[in-house]
């Protein structure tokens, strides 16, 4: 019987972290949380990514990944490295949780999958968030993020651009504006669960949980925190250091008047999500208030 293998789809800053500590004693991710190979593989990512996260390790805890860096960039490799991840330990699954997986191409991904199946039985899932505060979270971090800002000034990108210039840049291409688009590109390739943020957290939970349990064919039953849900925006809770990605993400306000200036840009996504599912979900569409 061929072990399952759990490929994330994104979408980062939806609470990818916290849902990958949900899925912790089912599906194992290696001790990198991403390593970004299928992004390497499509000729679009870079291995010294993978060996920079791999230093902050010992060597005994990441021998598998250096393994993995060693050998030829090849899908064979990958393939490889996920068998000797699944026999490492007597969790269940294996798992990619990339959060860049979203941004791959259906040519590419087209063409993997299939070769996937013929070791494992493949399972994908999409995690989403109200797209005005997915978007706010993650043009925040890239603007303020002192490692992200630098990487852009030696990208030649704008060092002296204001925050407002820069988000406004950003919404035309941020990962918000194609959920639909990319959710439907999987779906065509890979059997994918769409999950929502706010009803996870904060809606009918116990089903949410049954349908991730029936879409894995694991049981699970409890979830991890999660800092933006409940949202506290700017107020967040920084007292968990596994979730420093979320909590060092929001450095401004997202006041109504902004939320719904950002709206307006991102409005045809709202609109595709409701065509698709008949409804928007909790939370989408409205400004929290974060006193």
């Amino acid at each position: 019987m061929k072990p399952t293998f759990l490929l994330c789809g994104g979408v980062g800053w939806c609470a990818t972290n916290p849902l990958r500590y949900t899925l912790k004693d089912v599906c194992n991710v290696g001790k990198l949380r991403e390593h970004h190979y299928l992004k390497v593989l499509e000729g679009t990512g870079d291995t010294r990514k993978i060996e920079k996260h791999c230093r902050k390790y010992p060597k005994e805890e990441t021998t598998l990944v250096r393994e993995l860096l060693q050998a030829p960039v090849s899908l064979e490799s990958y393939i490889t490295y996920y068998k000797k991840l699944y026999d490492s330990t007597d969790i269940p699954m294996i798992g990619d949780a990339s959060n860049n997986n979203y941004t791959l191409s259906e040519e590419f991904l087209s063409g993997v999958v299939p070769e996937l199946e013929k070791h494992f039985n493949v399972k994908a899932y999409m995690i989403f968030r109200d797209p005005v505060r997915r978007a706010w979270s993650h043009i925040n971090f890239a603007y303020f993020d002192t490692r992200v800002r630098l990487i852009r000034m030696s990208n030649g990108n704008r060092s002296n651009e204001s925050f407002d210039e820069f988000l406004n840049r950003q919404l035309m291409t941020d990962w918000s504006t194609m959920y639909i688009q990319q959710l439907e590109m999987f779906q065509r390739h890979v059997d994918t669960l769409p999950i929502v943020m706010e009803e996870l957290w904060e809606g009918d939970t116990e089903t949410e949980l049954e349908l991730i349990s029936a879409h894995i064919g694991e049981r699970v039953d409890t979830l991890y925190e999660n800092v933006y849900s409940p949202d506290r925006g700017i107020n967040k809770n920084t007292s968990n250091p596994l979730l420093k990605d979320q909590w060092s993400s929001d450095y401004l306000e997202l006041t109504p008047e902004v939320y719904f200036q950002i709206k307006e840009v991102l409005q045809p996504t709202y609109d595709a999500w409701a065509f698709k599912f008949g409804s928007l979900p909790k939370h989408w569409g409205q400004p929290y208030d974060y006193q």
